[in-house]
């Protein structure tokens, strides 16, 4: 996400900001140094001109702000917020389903998949992929972008959730575990496609995905 969002201002690797990854001993050394304190001795932080930032979301909501991804008033900025929250609803529906740190199985995927969105069953259980997603179509506008017809952090999180993957990790580099279900699902909401796939050939996010780095997690 943080990565996505320098890029979509136009900044890169080297060419912007100083994109550190760490191998196993360079992360034990930088924890015994008190260098990542600011997340609790973990990953990722963000140190912007000496001042450290933990927490992925307080990282992308500082970026946004710094590259004016927030919208352009206090609604917009209020109606963003609005959209990341529901974006991360969908995920935290997923994680339900499956668990983190879990092998997702045939059975799941196809609930998170094919459950309608209606009509209602106990417990909630149409809450799934199209719950959301229609849901979430009906309130996009008709501009490409989730708000204020401009890039913002909203589109970065759908990008991020709906369409980013990466191809060397096979099958948990792709959203859900299964680009063409998720493809095929997104079909029929073309609001969410054209949001997902303007972030993602906007020079900058498409100049990065195209030379970034092939990571092994």
């Amino acid at each position: 996400m943080a990565r996505t969002l320098f890029a979509v201002a136009g900044r890169f690797p080297g060419k912007g900001f100083e994109d550190v990854r760490l191998n196993r001993d360079q992360f034990a050394a930088k924890k015994k140094a008190g260098e990542l304190a600011q997340n609790l001795n973990r990953m990722p932080i963000l140190n912007h001109n000496g001042a450290v930032i933990g927490q992925s979301s307080a990282i992308n909501n500082h970026l946004a702000q710094q590259f004016g991804l927030l919208g352009t008033n206090s609604v917009e900025a209020a109606q963003i917020e609005a959209m990341v929250g529901h974006i991360k609803d969908v995920f935290a529906a997923y994680r339900k389903l499956v668990p983190y740190g879990t092998e997702v199985s045939k059975e799941q995927l196809d609930t998170w998949f094919n459950t309608p969105s209606s009509p209602a069953i106990e417990g909630r259980k149409e809450r799934q992929l199209q719950w959301f997603l229609e849901l979430i179509e009906n309130i996009l506008p008709d501009t490409g972008y989730c708000v204020g017809g401009r890039p913002s952090l909203a589109d970065a999180h759908m990008f991020n959730l709906l369409g980013e993957h990466a191809p060397e990790l096979n099958q948990k580099g792709e959203p859900f575990s299964d680009l063409a279900n998720t493809n095929k699902v997104l079909e029929s909401f073309p609001k969410i496609q054209s949001v997902i796939n303007n972030f993602k050939q906007s020079p900058g996010v498409a100049y990065y995905l195209e030379t970034r780095v092939k990571c092994g997690f």
